[in-house]
């Protein structure tokens, strides 16, 4: 998962999480901790840098095969060039950093997941040298070592650079799903099926689940209930934080009917819990004085359910 300046993933080979931020001082390094909880209480390890450069856009996914974290982020030092490191994660929390890899490619948003069939990891980003493009490569790893696959896009348009590209990987059908705000569809709320064969990425056809405008968007799979649970701010409607249920079949995505979890809303980040089968979303709350807020939800079928939002944080700061 990752968001605006940080991001992060489980490591299940060490039983720990490994979180991705920018440093506020400048220059604004990349750096990573490990974390691990025991109960309600999160103790860290030492903080490494992962980049000496100016960085952003931070995103992580756990690679289960070869047992180290991927970290995908905007290098703005180097042309604002996307690259991706990887981390690994000693029993003690102790994190060794390898060679990041870089694209070539200027991106303004990206987001990273991994593929439990294929082993290996998928990035999307916008494609800020190919008219904004939104684009897919797939990330082999060998050890630490990093290598892309061929750049595919999956839309003709430009993907709008605040709507996340986040993307997820559906162990059911065995496909990723990117969720996107379409600019040359009037920014409207739309997600693509993927399938990768080898290094090769295809595209089913890109399906809106919002007629309208949308401003952030995050995905995550629900394993339970094998969907796609999507969450996104509806900009035409007051910026609601909202949510739609999608099932992938074949090439192919659906939807169901769309729910409201807050009134105005703004930085995503969503994940599945495993342990209780609920899909947790963070977010900041812009009604209340900028608080952070997470709101717990069940998936049944093509709807979800939210439990009332509860505050974490009494002002969150966004840059």
């Amino acid at each position: 998962v990752g968001g605006e300046y940080s991001g992060m993933a489980y490591d299940s080979h060490r039983s720990r999480l490994l979180i991705a931020f920018t440093e506020a001082d400048w220059p604004n390094t990349g750096q990573c901790v490990s974390a691990s909880i025991s109960g309600t209480t999160a103790t860290y390890g030492t903080a490494v840098a992962f980049s000496s450069n100016n960085v952003e856009k931070e995103s992580v996914c756990f690679d289960s095969d070869n047992n180290v974290s991927l970290i995908c982020y905007r290098d703005q030092t180097t042309s604002d060039y996307l690259q991706v490191v990887a981390v690994t994660m000693d029993g003690a929390g102790d994190l060794t950093i390898g060679t990041p890899a870089s694209t070539s490619d200027a991106s303004a948003s990206n987001s990273i997941t991994y593929d439990t069939t294929t082993n290996v990891g998928i990035v999307s980003y916008q494609d800020s040298g190919n008219s904004s493009r939104g684009t897919c490569r797939v990330v082999s790893v060998s050890g630490t070592t990093i290598t892309f696959g061929v750049a595919n896009n999956y839309n003709t348009g430009a993907a709008y650079w605040s709507s996340g590209h986040n993307i997820a990987h559906d162990t059911n059908e065995n496909k990723f799903v990117v969720t996107y705000g379409d600019t040359g569809n009037s920014q409207y709320g739309t997600a693509v099926v993927g399938s990768i064969s080898g290094t090769t990425i295809t595209y089913g056809t890109p399906v809106v689940y919002l007629s309208d405008a949308v401003w952030t968007t995050c995905i995550t799979f629900d394993s339970n209930s094998n969907k796609m649970l999507i969450a996104y701010i509806d900009q035409n409607d007051g910026e609601a934080v909202k949510a739609i249920v999608g099932t992938v079949s074949g090439t192919g995505i659906s939807y169901g009917s769309a729910v409201e979890i807050a009134a105005k809303g703004e930085n995503f980040g969503i994940d599945f819990d495993s342990a209780t089968n609920k899909v947790v979303l963070s977010y900041l709350e812009r009604t209340t004085s900028d608080k952070g807020e997470v709101s717990v939800g069940t998936v049944s079928g093509t709807s979800s359910t939210w439990t009332t939002p509860l505050e974490f944080l009494d002002q969150l700061h966004i840059f």
